[in-house]
């Protein structure tokens, strides 16, 4: 949903960001994406994106996207993010 940001749920993971890459479509909604060199890009609804690794976003418009992941990847970052909403209740 809109306003949430994933910046603190990446915190431990390697520069506190996501080390998955992602290809996709985004169907509806806009996610402003933070890269690790301070790059910033706002993905709009009927963008095609590639996110590299090395990034964080927050979600500017609810969102429905569709999203190609490496599987060994997302488990890890899909696990971190898991335990850190576990321990944040």
């Amino acid at each position: 949903p809109a306003g949430t940001d994933f910046t603190p749920l990446l915190k431990g993971l390697a520069n506190d960001s996501c080390h998955c890459p992602h290809w996709g479509y985004l169907v509806d909604g806009a996610l402003l994406v933070k890269y690790d060199d301070g790059t910033e890009e706002t993905l709009q609804t009927g963008d095609v994106f590639y996110l590299p690794p090395g990034h964080t976003a927050i979600v500017l418009k609810d969102l429905k996207f569709l999203d190609f992941s490496p599987e060994k990847e997302l488990n890890e970052v899909l696990g971190h993010i898991a335990r850190k909403m576990a321990e944040h209740g």
